[in-house]
């Protein structure tokens, strides 16, 4: 790596009230002939390569410290990691992600590492289970992100400790009342209230979005509507400086009446 990576944070909402809990850490590269290369150019070459591993402990050590920046500033705000089939398949993660902590000073309890189901379809299950309750040991959440994309998804709320759940965008983007995405959002967060498991929906970029998954009972939210990814001292400037955690257009919560 030649310092041309760098991570952008996109804010996850309170839908009820619009106040920052949490950010997704997405990788960024910064060309210095082409720009700023979108992820999607770049991210399956590059877990290919021999320093895929290497990245992704660069991705959860720098998602750490600048967690930690924040903690330090008085904000404690939950900071998503995604993890990559290398991080899986070589070395012991739960002892990486124990070193990372220690030396960044990050609470455990601040850090959620979001899985896919791609990554848990190569691996055994047995491991897998292994490696994520000695994650949760830790203190360290884990996500299971972009549900409703694979065809085992269900089965993996079973045998897997999970803490949360990430509907994913494509279920999300153009949510319509009376619309099969609409029933599927809805069982999907009435099954996770009865399995104890947080629900987030990714992907928001209309209000009215935020107000159906409000009426659905879905907690958080993140996506375009709320803002982009940006760099951290924008999310810095644009979120934490009004000191209450609350999105700038705060006011314009709708209220919600029970039918």
């Amino acid at each position: 790596m030649r310092g041309e990576f760098e991570l952008f944070y996109q804010p996850q909402f309170l839908l009820d009230s619009w106040r920052l809990v949490g950010a997704e850490a997405l990788i960024r590269w910064r060309h210095p002939v082409r720009g700023l290369v979108p992820p999607g150019e770049f991210i399956d070459v590059l877990n290919t390569t021999t320093v895929a591993d290497a990245t992704a402990r660069w991705i959860m050590a720098e998602a750490c410290r600048q967690g930690r920046r924040w903690q330090r500033m008085g904000y404690d705000i939950r900071i998503g990691v995604n993890l990559t089939p290398a991080q899986l398949d070589t070395g012991d993660l739960p002892t990486t992600v124990a070193g990372i902590l220690a030396d960044t000073g990050f609470s455990a309890t601040l850090l959620e590492l979001e899985v896919t189901e791609n990554i848990l379809l190569s691996e055994d299950d047995e491991r897998a289970v292994e490696i994520f309750e000695r994650l949760r040991a830790l203190g360290v959440r884990i996500a299971f992100d972009d549900f409703g994309t694979g065809y085992a998804s269900l089965s993996y709320l079973k045998k897997f400790p999970l803490n949360r759940l990430k509907i994913d965008q494509s279920f999300v983007r153009e949510l319509k009342p009376d619309t099969s995405d609409a029933a599927i959002v809805e069982s999907t967060i009435s099954l996770c209230n009865l399995l104890g498991l947080s629900v987030i929906a990714e992907g928001i970029e209309e209000r009215a979005t935020i107000d159906w998954l409000r009426q659905m009972g879905c907690d958080e939210g993140q996506g375009f509507y709320f803002s982009r990814p940006i760099p951290a001292a924008e999310f810095e400037k644009t979120f934490l400086a009004n000191g209450d955690m609350r999105h700038p257009r705060a006011d314009e919560i709708p209220v919600i009446v029970a039918a």
